[in-house]
């Protein structure tokens, strides 16, 4: 069985990054279903947040990690979030990602390494 490193720091991170992920959807704007896969790649657990919504620019996906940076229609929030959640994923030897083109929606992405575990320790 693999999970994330065994760190309540990390997992704080994951949750926090994921969270972020869910609210930076475009697709939420427009009450839209959002699905979250989870698998693993590698060495790496990989989260994504993939929504059907109007999706973003080459150049919003380039941007949407800088700090003060919002979303389109963003009503809320000081545009750090996603630049925050980043560093600390970086921090912790993950990667944090947007893939999206125009009209087809956005996919929020995030891993993390992965360990194996005794499926008989407590996680």
């Amino acid at each position: 069985m693999c999970i994330f490193k065994n760190s309540p720091r990390l997992r704080c991170v994951a949750l926090s990054a994921v969270a972020l992920m869910l609210a930076a959807a475009p697709a939420r704007a427009q009450q839209q279903p959002v699905e979250i896969k989870v698998g693993l790649s590698g060495t790496e657990v990989v989260v994504s947040v993939v929504d059907q919504g109007p999706g973003l620019t080459r150049a919003e996906c380039a941007s949407i990690f800088e700090p003060f940076t919002r979303g389109q229609g963003a009503g809320e929030g000081s545009g750090l979030g996603l630049a925050i959640a980043r560093g600390f994923v970086e921090l912790n030897g993950g990667r944090l990602w947007v893939e999206s083109v125009p009209g087809r929606g956005a996919t929020f992405s995030l891993a993390l390494p992965a360990v194996e575990i005794d499926a008989k320790v407590p996680v």
